[in-house]
């Protein structure tokens, strides 16, 4: 009876462990789901925003354009408390360089000016070079919503980058490597114009994407 016991022990031991196992295994993928669907409504809203603020861009731009050279720099004068009011704003301020466009995936990102963990839970950023440098390297988290379908472009695929001015760069894939996260510095070899990058599940290696300017 004792050999008995002991065994109907363990064997409920086992199963409760397997049962708290399981229930952290969907505690943790449903945690992945909502904060991938945060993340894209963050960077679904920033886009909105960019875009309202490029379109004003190219309206100021035109409107200068159309104005007597004689009338050109003259500006209505703002009250204090008018010129105050835009001072302040609601919660952190994020810089971004533009937005990032990726046909084949669907995607319509907007592209952080810094690299930063609290950056990275909102949108891609950049983590070094430009666009005029033509040497811009982009790491995002592998959300789904994010760069989690980078695996899937293949060569050709366009990749565009509209400015905060309104300028656009296209470029094309190169071509796709998995890099191991030992070696950080391979992300920038092979001279490519752009590249995309991101971990995969579990961060044993990041999906890299090297593009080249058209």
């Amino acid at each position: 009876m004792g050999r008995m016991g002991d065994r109907l022990r363990a064997e409920r031991l086992c199963l409760l462990l397997g049962s708290v196992l399981i229930l952290a295994a969907v505690c943790l993928y449903v945690y992945d789901r909502l904060e991938d669907a945060r993340a894209g409504a963050e960077a679904a809203s920033a886009v909105s925003q960019l875009r309202q603020s490029q379109s004003a861009e190219v309206e100021t731009e035109n409107e200068e354009t159309a104005q007597p050279a004689g009338s050109r720099g003259l500006e209505t004068p703002q009250e204090p408390d008018e010129a105050d009011s835009g001072a302040a704003s609601s919660g952190p301020e994020r810089e971004y360089l533009g937005v990032l466009t990726i046909p084949a995936l669907g995607l319509e990102l907007p592209v952080q000016t810094e690299w930063s963990k609290a950056n990275l839970k909102v949108s891609p950023c950049r983590q070094c070079g430009s666009v005029a440098g033509r040497d811009l390297v982009i790491a995002a988290h592998n959300y789904k919503s994010h760069f989690g379908r980078l695996s899937s472009l293949k060569e050709g695929d366009e990749v565009r980058l509209t400015l905060q001015d309104g300028t656009e760069a296209v470029y094309a894939v190169e071509r796709l490597a998995q890099l191991s996260p030992e070696h950080p510095e391979a992300v920038r070899e092979g001279n490519a114009s752009l590249v995309l990058y991101t971990c995969t599940p579990g961060g044993k290696a990041r999906v890299t994407v090297y593009c080249r300017q058209k």
